[in-house]
């Protein structure tokens, strides 16, 4: 069994003398914009080697980096409601060539809505672009990821209510949101298009996408298929538009509300596409598994992951040179838990599972990164505050 190995990078905001005190429970009065204060932590690993985090803390959003203990850039406006609930996030973006952009969502007053915003740097985060609105759009935007083509093209993805929003006005139906994309030229300076690439996309769940090695990228969500039913859907994404999705299991889970429970996707370096998702469908429930080799276009049999009686959920997946990572949190009653597990052939077998962290108060979910070729486990919790935990070991 690998060894665990445990990096606690001192919450990156506070002084040496300091960081004893992030190791404490930050409470309702930790008004600092500091990782101490974060509820959730989005790791990104780029090509340079650079380990970036985006977080938010007292209604801002931040940058750190791993590498460079104490400092911290504050990319937002004055202080909102900032989704970081696990499922909504800030998240980062790198290209290791002097690109990043951080964008996150303010949630609005009417409930599964917000607005997304964008802050743009073109210096490595020495400096940001003042933030402005993903979209022009005024209805809503939220749970937007990014993806960069090979040609260098930026593709920005997110969860969209203007086609409901169209629809209600011409006294029609529509159930959910929409999957909007976004293509930049230039480094997110601006953007040429705004396109509507799947209609009926539930309205609170996350999305996923991952590059596929072959010019696109895999992008995968929870649908919102004939009678209310909210299984999940992809297709490969790229310059042109989406294609054709496909339905990545029949779970049958009909439910008319928000599962809040978004899917997990990576593509391996034999072109595998791997995907995990949590279902509460007439033919399973629970959290499942499944890959496909053909693009996304079929799936093997879902198969269960982690132990069902302690609720597992929120996974994460991660493709690695060493082979192919899964990582997800459960819950006793009493104490959280995040357990991972390790497949050295392509998805077909994986190593059985183990717990690397604990916690016993609130946490966010667990996020995996390849950062330095080696795969990690970036885990938020109120009591131990931020986690760097190195899946590999002798």
């Amino acid at each position: 069994m690998r060894r665990v190995i445990f990096v606690l990078l001192a919450m990156l905001a506070a002084p040496a003398a300091a960081q004893h005190a992030v190791h404490q429970p930050p409470g309702s009065s930790c008004t600092e914009v500091s990782l101490r204060c974060a509820s959730a932590v989005t790791p990104w690993a780029a090509p340079d080697g650079t380990l970036w985090l985006a977080f938010a803390a007292a209604g801002q959003v931040a940058v750190a980096r791993a590498e460079a203990p104490g400092w911290v850039q504050v990319v937002s406006g004055p202080p909102a409601a900032i989704d970081d609930n696990g499922e909504a996030r800030p998240k980062v973006f790198a290209d290791g060539k002097g690109l990043v952009l951080v964008t996150w969502t303010v949630r609005k007053e009417q409930a599964f809505s917000g607005q997304a915003w964008i802050a743009r740097s073109a210096d490595g985060g020495r400096s940001f672009e003042p933030a402005r609105p993903l979209s022009n759009d005024p209805v809503s935007q939220r749970f937007e990821v990014a993806g960069l083509l090979p040609d260098g093209t930026l593709v920005l993805v997110w969860i969209d209510k203007r086609a409901g929003a169209a629809a209600k006005r011409a006294g029609q139906a529509y159930a959910g949101a929409a999957v909007v994309a976004a293509w930049s030229k230039d480094g997110g300076r601006t953007f040429e298009r705004e396109q509507v690439v799947a209609d009926h996309s539930c309205e609170c769940c996350r999305l996923a996408l991952a590059p596929t090695g072959d010019g696109g990228l895999a992008l995968a969500w929870r649908h919102v298929f004939e009678g209310g039913v909210r299984d999940h859907a992809v297709a490969r994404l790229d310059a042109k538009g989406l294609g054709a999705p496909a339905r990545l299991a029949v779970d049958d889970w009909p439910v008319q509300a928000c599962p809040h429970h978004g899917p997990a996707l990576t593509v391996a370096a034999d072109g595998g596409w791997h995907a995990a998702w949590f279902t509460k469908g007439r033919a399973r429930q629970g959290l499942f598994g499944a890959r496909s080799m053909d693009g996304g276009q079929s799936w093997s049999q879902p198969e269960p992951i982690g132990d069902q009686a302690r609720r597992p959920g929120h996974p994460a997946l991660l493709a690695a040179p060493s082979g192919l990572w899964r990582a997800w949190k459960e819950f006793d009653g009493e104490t959280s838990a995040v357990k991972v597990q390790h497949s050295g052939d392509g998805g077909v077998s994986w190593d059985a599972a183990r717990v690397v962290a604990t916690t016993a108060e609130a946490s966010d979910h667990p996020q995996l990164v390849n950062s330095g070729g080696r795969a990690m486990l970036s885990w938020a919790s109120r009591a131990e505050g931020w986690r760097l935990l190195g899946l590999e070991g002798p």
